[in-house]
């Protein structure tokens, strides 16, 4: 976490409150670089979803079923993940 001090310390020499240069922290942190990661998941995921359920149509394997339910999910998490974030960047104000 010494990054995290390390930037307030330069945005309280710039003139920034603690308060502005933790919500602009928050806002690159959750708005906007965990935001693509789980943007990123997402668009993995649904193809991973179309994939599996494309071998899944040829060789019905339990396999297939349990990677598929993973893959469905891995997507549901990462959707919540990204609503949670923007949530919180919301209620930071």
């Amino acid at each position: 976490m010494d990054w995290v001090h390390e930037r307030l310390e330069a945005a309280n020499s710039s003139g920034q409150t603690e308060r502005e240069a933790l919500a602009n922290l928050y806002f690159w942190t959750f708005g906007v670089f965990l935001s693509i990661i789980c943007s990123i998941g997402i668009i993995t995921n649904i193809l991973n979803i179309y994939a599996l359920a494309v071998t899944l149509a040829t060789k019905k394997r339990p396999m297939y079923y349990f990677l598929l339910t993973m893959a469905a999910a891995d997507l549901g998490v990462s959707i919540f993940s990204t609503r949670s974030f923007r949530i919180k960047l919301l209620t930071l104000g």
